[in-house]
């Protein structure tokens, strides 16, 4: 069996279900936000209440929102082009399966009822399709694939094997995830559409995870290693020229650029729990959006 999937997933996924499972002391926890509206709002999961909801935060007025309301355990939101619609995770169907909802809170639909555990869902730039990733029961220890169907759950398809957390491009050519590596570790890959290529774009010493890419594609940003410490890098649209930002990242941090290219939104535990940070890509500085926007207790 690849090295990877009896050493590094299996470190993967706890870590990502300690975040599912494991309320943080912020108010807003999240990973996987995202932003909506132009930037002028983001949505994410909220651990508000111990609830574990979908939310919805205006950056400019700091009124928050709830999406989905009856707390359960729902992950990872991603919004579609006509930011009307939201694909997520969530325990409503154990373990975890993919759901989509209308931005107000209506029209709840599940999308997978296959077995197994789903982590992670990306629309396509042009919200036919969703990409996510999927375990089978009886796997030997966690062994993702990555998966594609359409936007209402139809003709689900298989598209690349250990393999995570998608990321697709702005042209929906290119869909970016984590893959794993025959050493243990796991880069950076990309799936090509057209070319039906599939390409490892980093070294396994970056060790990188995640994708956050530029409204251009001419940047990528990840989670990787530098110096023993996991930091946001840059890269190149095709893996070259890794820059460390040295701001300190996890493994999940799931990255998102705004629509003007100027922001990076991602998750970062400090030891109170992951919460959600700002990163001004022109200043490379950062705000703690959980602390900043959290509800008194």
């Amino acid at each position: 069996m690849n090295l990877f999937f009896r050493r590094v997933l299996p470190c993967l996924v706890v870590l990502t279900l300690a975040a599912l499972l494991k309320p943080a002391n912020a108010q807003t926890y999240g990973n996987g936000a995202v932003f909506a509206d132009g930037g002028h709002s983001i949505i994410f999961h909220s651990f508000t209440s111990g609830k574990g909801n979908i939310v919805e935060l205006d950056l400019a007025t700091g009124k928050m929102r709830e999406i989905t309301s009856d707390g359960r355990n729902d992950r990872w939101p991603a919004l579609n082009a006509a930011q009307d619609q939201l694909v997520f995770i969530s325990q409503r169907t154990p373990p975890w399966k993919v759901y989509r909802v209308n931005r107000d809170g209506s029209g709840l639909l599940l999308l997978t009822d296959r077995e197994g555990m789903h982590l992670g869902a990306s629309w396509s730039p042009n919200s036919k399709m969703v990409a996510y990733s999927h375990q089978d029961l009886d796997a030997e220890g966690f062994v993702a694939d990555l998966w594609i169907m359409d936007a209402d759950g139809g003709h689900k398809t298989k598209l690349i094997e250990g393999a995570m957390w998608p990321s697709w491009d702005s042209t929906g050519n290119l869909i970016y995830f984590t893959a794993a590596l025959d050493d243990g570790n796991v880069a950076l890959g990309v799936y090509d559409f057209e070319a039906k290529t599939q390409l490892t774009l980093t070294e396994s010493a970056l060790n990188a995870t995640g994708a956050g890419v530029t409204p251009d594609g001419e940047f990528i940003y990840v989670s990787a290693m530098a110096q023993g410490k996991r930091m946001l890098h840059r890269l190149n649209r095709d893996g070259s020229n890794a820059v460390n930002l040295k701001i300190p990242s996890q493994q999940d941090s799931s990255p998102r650029v705004s629509p003007d290219g100027r922001f990076l939104l991602y998750g970062y535990n400090d030891g109170n729990g992951t919460e959600i940070y700002l990163l001004n890509l022109e200043t490379n500085v950062s705000r703690n959006l959980s602390r900043e926007f959290a509800e008194p207790d």
